[in-house]
């Protein structure tokens, strides 16, 4: 276990670290890939802090990026990207909740006729 921790604490190891997490992969998926568990993981992160900040560092901009993308894509008129991103972002004003659809005809012919009986008759 000893020359595991060396190797992936090392250069080319912290390379194949950085390279897995800006691919999206998240720590419990790079654990499994270097054959470890997640309770040795966070031991390997607390012994060497280059694991930990390589791995919290390169997830992070993984994410910047996809936000960046989705923001580009809704700006550019991608409709989806617009929904997915105001969903995101302001979720108590853009979401899936039910609205109340109403027929209009029928209530602007309520509306004209309580205008009608509402008038004076002169």
């Amino acid at each position: 276990m000893r020359k595991r921790f060396e190797f992936w604490s090392g250069e080319n190891g912290i390379c194949l670290l950085e390279g897995w997490a800006r691919r999206g992969m998240d720590e419990q998926e790079v654990a499994k890939k270097i054959g470890i568990s997640m309770k040795t993981m966070g031991v390997w992160k607390k012994k060497e802090p280059a694991i930990k900040e390589v791995l919290d560092r390169s997830s992070e901009v993984v994410e910047m990026d996809v936000e960046r993308a989705l923001v580009n894509k809704a700006l550019g008129g991608d409709v989806r990207a617009c929904i997915f991103w105001l969903r995101g972002r302001k979720k108590g004003v853009w979401n899936d909740r039910e609205v109340e659809l109403i027929d209009v005809e029928a209530e602007i012919e309520k509306l004209l006729g309580e205008g009608k009986e509402g008038r004076k008759m002169e």
